[in-house]
């Protein structure tokens, strides 16, 4: 589970205040070939999802967060198809949930910075991970979105 560590009334208010603090963010974090956003994922076994690694930091609506252990992801469904990661907020904003869904509801939102789905309704709010995942025949093979066509290559 990611676990909030910086809120928007937190950030900084001066643009070189903001560099500081985007300089010691950067230095906590270690980037992989897969990285999203700053999230690791980990595709190195074919035969089950990928994990969300240690340390991966992600913005999600003005607030960044960050997982202190690997979660691994769990796919309820074994029917060949494809597969996306959403994290979503639980305890009141404190922290979110990453969970695998079966279908790409969401559109680009410049403003918030990431493929998002909100529910007008309840106010659910969901973030893509940009990446599909597509499961045959046993198999887990992913692919990255392309933000700027809305589409994935």
């Amino acid at each position: 589970m990611f676990k909030l560590i910086e809120e928007p009334i937190s950030i900084p208010l001066s643009e070189e205040e903001a560099y500081k603090r985007q300089n010691e963010i950067l230095k906590r974090m270690r980037f992989l070939h897969t990285a999203f956003e700053g999230i690791k994922l980990d595709f190195s076994n074919k035969k089950s999802l990928p994990v969300i690694r240690k340390g991966s930091i992600c913005m999600f609506c003005y607030s960044m967060y960050e997982t202190d252990t690997d979660i691994i992801l769990t796919d309820n469904n074994k029917t060949d198809g494809s597969r996306y990661i959403t994290l979503n907020l639980t305890a009141e904003g404190k922290s979110l949930r990453a969970e695998v869904v079966n279908s790409l509801d969401s559109i680009y939102s410049e403003e918030l910075g990431g493929f998002y789905n909100i529910n007008r309704y309840d106010g659910n709010i969901k973030k893509y991970i940009p990446c599909l995942i597509e499961y045959k025949k046993g198999i887990y093979e992913s692919q990255y979105f392309d933000i700027y066509n809305n589409e994935v290559y």
